[in-house]
């Protein structure tokens, strides 16, 4: 098996191995539900390696490739783990992590192992170090890469289960590791180390508190260590009032936070914490937010962000040279979305991970001493292109005269004056930003004919903080309103008269949701793992999220409402839209068990038309070729019955 997998490596990944998505392969599901067969990328401290995930039949190994001539080497399972994540601690140690379901208590937990890729041996990072009052932790998390100190790494660690977090110094060699700090504060389940990799700053909630816990922007218990060695919670500081830390800078007194700007959008300023002042904004744009922070892959300091343009998603540096270098990339690779995932210390070489709506993600090196851009590996090898003709983006005017950004991809075969049946893409997290970049599902539903539409309601991050909290406390209200009156807007330019919703998670609640609101609007929905309870959610999200759960308590709800109200399944009875409803039965949630077979026996029992599909395994996301699989073929065969593709009835479209 070994033997193979090499050879196929070198007949896939590298540069020369393209292979066209050919005309007879567009309606092909099994071409479609394959997993990416690169991913996670990331570039060895010397730039001689490069290492990845790799997916086969539903095997993710772990490669790492030499750009200096020598053998690939791929990296055995450990202990059946499955890997997510990868980081170069060192020149000859990757951090890996893994994770697994506890069969017993049906809860996730993560794994922080250092695998030397010299000697090809790997060591727990988190293992118990024997003592009996020390139990494995449920997550490990990586702290400070130790720059200076090439032989340990700093974690955080919960083996008390304590809601008390403890940092420890550990050995990548050994896997060995000693009491560096304690956590100090119940509740603190997150500490960031300044430049000097000295722990400064911590934030999370004590889950005994009547108060709303943490999100990204409500935080409780959020700490700061000063200059002077005294600890200060940052939230009961009056000076510190609408700010949101980020990360430190090279000046020990200066931190960067998130404020708003003048333009009423996220931003990134400066803040002296000697002088309690805020300084110079780092990015501010009129009507966009920054979506993320990006990190430098050698130590994690923030040195850049994200954030959306016209459908996609560029990238903005706070340092000259890595904007010249930005810059020089987008020149070169103009029709796509450019991000700098890794680069050496020791050259400058960079390995850039591009996306578009036309093709599958693509990695491209980037050898700037001989200005030289080169394909490197392709995510989804057998497919280069897609059966896509272009997208456009809109900005719709709802209801209450708030503009909606949503993008449009036309399959094939689409006829400018025609209206054609389309699948409206609902968003799967709460605030997530849709791109216009290539994706699974809609490259099969566009593959297959279908008009593909991806939203960004309110409650949409990167609109400005208005957009984004105008969805709290509206679950089934402001973010299905504007969902509905894009679908409108859409009948009346004469781009589609049939359109089926279709969303994962938090966009199937939606596609269940529009379609009570609005029966007449929507002729199908596709739901994947929905949540269609919210009292029955909130009940059980406690028991797998201790930490968070009231604040999202408090989030998930419809102002003046019961939560009935805003459930589909209490509902149901207003539910007249045929609908898929697709559910994994591995989900590793006490609540998931349950809401879509609950939801479907419920519609049923009202004699309402409901599909059912249940997969062993995929998790939310369907990550398994299996479950995408029947999954996309179940899909297939539904909109067949519901919504065909066909040119019969097709109206002329009054024009836009």
């Amino acid at each position: 098996m070994k033997t193979f997998f090499m050879m196929w490596i070198a007949g896939v990944f590298l540069l020369g191995a393209q292979v066209s998505l050919k005309p007879a392969q567009a309606e092909n599901a099994e071409l479609f539900a394959e997993l990416p067969q690169y991913e996670q990328a990331t570039l060895s401290p010397s730039g001689d390696k490069i290492a990845h995930i790799s997916t086969i039949d539903d095997t993710r190994y772990i490669v790492v490739q030499s750009l200096v001539g020598k053998q690939p080497i791929l990296i055995p399972p450990y202990k059946k783990l499955l890997p997510e994540r990868l980081m170069w601690a060192n020149e000859e140690t990757l951090l890996i992590w893994l994770y697994v379901t506890k069969t017993d208590t049906n809860i996730t937990v993560h794994r922080l192992i250092a695998h030397n890729v010299v000697r090809g041996k790997s060591r727990w990072l988190g293992k118990p170090n024997g003592k009996k009052q020390e139990a494995t932790s449920f997550r490990e998390e990586l702290v400070d890469l130790l720059p200076n100190d090439p032989k340990h790494v700093l974690i955080s660690l919960d083996s008390q289960d304590n809601f008390q977090r403890t940092i420890y110094k550990s050995n990548l060699t050994t896997g060995k590791h000693l009491l560096r700090e304690k956590g100090g504060k119940r509740g603190i389940q997150t500490w960031v180390t300044d430049h000097n990799s000295e722990v400064r700053f911590g934030y999370g909630s004590d889950r005994r508190s009547s108060k709303a816990i943490f999100t990204d922007r409500d935080r409780t218990g959020t700490v700061y260590k000063t200059r002077a060695s005294e600890w200060i919670n940052l939230n009961k500081q009056s000076w510190f009032d609408g700010l949101y830390f980020i990360g430190f800078t090279d000046n020990t007194n200066i931190i960067l936070v998130e404020s708003l700007t003048q333009y009423g959008t996220r931003g990134i300023f400066r803040f002296d914490m000697a002088a309690k002042k805020l300084l110079e904004p780092l990015f501010s744009m009129p009507g966009i937010d920054y979506l993320r922070p990006l990190t430098n892959p050698l130590n994690g300091h923030i040195i850049g962000v994200s954030y959306p343009e016209n459908g996609s998603i560029k990238y903005f540096y706070f340092d000259k040279k890595m904007k010249a270098v930005q810059g020089t990339i987008d020149k070169a690779l103009k029709t796509t979305s450019n991000h700098i995932i890794s680069f050496a210390k020791d050259k400058p070489l960079y390995l850039i991970k591009s996306s578009s709506p036309h093709t599958p993600a693509q990695y491209y090196l980037y050898d700037r001493a001989n200005k030289q851009i080169s394909l490197w590996a392709q995510s989804y090898p057998t497919m280069t292109e897609t059966a896509l003709v272009h997208t456009e983006t809109h900005i719709i005017t709802n209801r209450d005269n708030t503009p909606i950004e949503t993008h449009i991809a036309f399959p094939k075969g689409y006829k400018e004056n025609v209206a054609m049946p389309a699948i409206m893409m609902l968003h799967n997290g709460l605030s997530s930003y849709q791109s216009t970049n290539w994706d699974t599902y809609s490259a099969y539903l566009n593959s297959r004919g279908y008009i593909v539409i991806k939203p960004n309601p309110r409650g949409t991050r990167g609109f400005g903080a208005e957009h984004e909290y105008a969805a709290k406390n509206q679950w089934g209200g402001i973010p299905q309103d504007d969902i509905i009156d894009v679908a409108r807007w859409l009948k009346k330019q004469g781009i589609s008269n049939n359109i089926c919703t279709m969303g994962v998670w938090h966009g199937a609640y939606s596609t269940a949701m529009s379609a009570i609101k609005a029966p007449d609007t929507f002729k199908c929905l596709i739901s994947i793992n929905g949540i269609f309870d919210l009292a029955e959610y909130k009940r059980t999200y406690l028991v797998t999220h201790p930490i968070t759960h009231e604040f999202w308590n408090d989030f998930i709800s419809l102002k003046n409402q019961p939560d009935k109200f805003a459930s589909p399944y209490h509902r149901a009875d207003e539910n007249n839209v045929p609908g898929l409803y697709i559910f994994a039965d591995d989900i590793h949630s006490p609540y998931s068990q349950k809401p879509t077979r609950l939801m479907y026996k419920r519609l049923k029992k009202l004699k309402r038309r409901a599909t059912y599909v249940e997969t062993k395994d995929g998790g939310i996301a369907l990550n398994t070729k299996r479950s995408r699989l029947k999954a996309l073929t179940a899909i297939k065969k539904f909109l067949d019955e519901e919504m065909p593709i066909q040119e019969s009835g097709i109206k002329l479209r009054p024009g836009r």
